[in-house]
Order: C-alpha cells, then sequence, then structure tokens
C-alpha cells in the first residue's frame, strides 16, 4: 500500500436550499407547505432553514388542516 502526500480534498459542491425562495419573501408574503410534521416540528425545521437561507427575517405559522401556512412578518 502506498502513501500519498500533497493530494487536495475535491471540493464539494454546495447545494441550493428549495426553500431559497424564502430570502425572496417581502413582509405579509406566505407560503403554504404540506408535512407529515406537527406544528411545533414544522416550526423547529424551518427556523433552522430560515436562519441558513435568510438569517434577520421573522416568520409566523399557522396549522390550516393537514398543511402549515408560513408568512414572513418583518
Amino acid at each position: 500500500m502506498n502513501i500519498d502526500n500533497n493530494i487536495p480534498l475535491p471540493i464539494r459542491a454546495k447545494r441550493k436550499s428549495k426553500y431559497a425562495f424564502i430570502a425572496d419573501m417581502k413582509v405579509g408574503d406566505s407560503f403554504l407547505t404540506t408535512t407529515r410534521r406537527n406544528l411545533h416540528n414544522t416550526r423547529a425545521y424551518f427556523s433552522k432553514v430560515r436562519m441558513i437561507v435568510a438569517p434577520g427575517i421573522k416568520m409566523s405559522y399557522a396549522q390550516e388542516g393537514d398543511s402549515v401556512r408560513i408568512w414572513r412578518r418583518a
């Protein structure tokens, strides 16, 4: 077995989030998402997405049947 030195690591391409549109939302805009998660888990998930995609914006959440509506509020 040979040991090689100075071989660079391959650069991983960044994946674009399917929720990248959150950064383009204006105050008052909303979207509806269908999910198997409950409201609490959906809020936690989108809080993490928001921190990565668009830190600094605020969102509100409301359950609508089996879906969750998410608004940008600031």
